[in-house]
């Protein structure tokens, strides 16, 4: 999605530091058009402020269809693999699926439910 982040990392949350890396790759879509780098581009233009904030998920495909049975506005599930450092220096594939749950009408106090595959961050 062009976007590269920074995590900083507490025993039970992180604050995500997030950026552009890749211009070219900021206008990939999910199944709804939802264009994640686009959408951080655009709020990081904005120079103030969160982006987004993270609700846990333990399901993230679950909880999805549960919005999209009740009629919550999203906008869809955005699928990420990115190599992540640990303090040790090792690498390892972190894999995060979000639920895009963007307020059209005020999308600066926008939010996403977000589960992570492999839960690196705290082991």
């Amino acid at each position: 999605m062009g976007t590269d982040n920074h995590l900083l990392m507490f025993p039970e949350n992180f604050i995500e530091v997030i950026s552009i890396y890749d211009h070219s790759k900021l206008d990939l879509t999910n199944e709804k058009g939802f264009a994640f780098g686009r959408f951080i581009s655009n709020s990081i233009e904005r120079k103030e402020g969160i982006s987004l904030v993270a609700l846990h998920s333990k399901d993230a495909r679950a909880d999805h269809a549960l919005m999209e049975a009740r009629g919550v506005e999203n906008m869809g599930i955005v699928d990420f693999r990115r190599v992540a450092h640990r303090p040790d220096g090792s690498e390892e594939e972190a894999v995060v699926s979000l639920v895009m749950l963007i307020n059209s009408d005020a999308p600066s106090v926008s939010h996403f439910s977000a589960i992570s595959i492999n839960p690196i961050w705290y082991g």
